[in-house]
């Protein structure tokens, strides 16, 4: 109860007004017994000076199984690239999602409140770990402040039978969306993660780990059943600058 109330305070000062939705919003949830089919790509650029970069795609499904419940699959492609030149260094990774979104509670006299839950597997080592967070909102028209936390946990590894306890990390997100109109909506805000020590056996390999920066983009929907997001991030700590196109079609 504690955590959830933390998430209330953020809006709870805050009374709902009926207004048309920000398109970043209306995808949090996909509504009963329909079905979206989605496509993301991103690029991924450092200036850490190793000519650290990468790039990935993804297709995704998700159903709402009621009008609180959905469950959903990603597939998830990406390549990272180290070095330039013939020192030139790739790695592909390959991931699976399986997860379940649910809505505890509308909006009303207190902000929506939506929790997600999945588990992520990687090729070549299976399960790779579990992730859980929340997500809460409230609209003040045409705006809408929202607030997504929570926890992504590793599993651990045994290396020359020695445990790997890879840890996890906290993430942060609060976030603006503008409603321009029903067609197009502006988004902005921050993103923190904070991440756990890693550890081999009794030995920390690492010190814990935060990442902050920000994030903002628009979205358009042409047409009732496709939304198209393009969006933009860069993080302080690592140097990094991601930008991603993102596809939704409703059937």
């Amino acid at each position: 109860m504690r955590y959830r109330a933390i998430l209330f305070l953020a809006f709870a000062s805050a009374q709902p007004v009926a207004a048309q939705e920000p398109l970043t919003i209306e995808q949090l949830m996909v509504d009963a017994r329909r079905t979206q089919l989605a496509m993301v790509a991103d690029s991924r650029a450092s200036d850490s000076g190793r000519g650290s970069r990468g790039r990935g795609w993804g297709l995704a499904l998700r159903h709402g199984l009621s009008s609180a419940v959905e469950v959903n699959a990603l597939y998830r492609e990406s390549q990272q690239f180290e070095g330039t030149g013939p020192a030139e260094v790739a790695t592909v990774t390959r991931r699976v999602s399986v997860g379940a979104n649910w809505r505890i509670l509308r909006e009303a006299e207190l902000p929506a409140l939506l929790m997600e839950i999945r588990a992520n597997f990687i090729d070549g080592r299976g399960l790779d770990g579990y992730q859980m967070g929340f997500t809460t909102y409230r609209s003040i028209d045409p705006v809408v402040l929202s607030l997504r936390a929570g926890r992504q946990q590793y599993r651990n590894v045994a290396l020359g039978g020695v445990e790997l306890q890879r840890g996890g990390n906290w993430f942060l997100e609060p976030r603006v969306s503008f409603a321009v109109n029903h067609q197009v909506t502006l988004y902005g805000g921050l993103f923190g993660t904070f991440s756990d020590a890693t550890r081999l056996g009794e030995s920390e390999l690492g010190t814990v780990r935060q990442n902050v920066g920000i994030n903002g983009g628009f979205a358009y929907a042409p047409t009732p059943r496709q939304t198209i997001f393009v969006n933009a991030e860069t993080a302080a700590n690592s140097g990094s600058t991601v930008l991603g196109v993102q596809w939704y079609y409703t059937f």
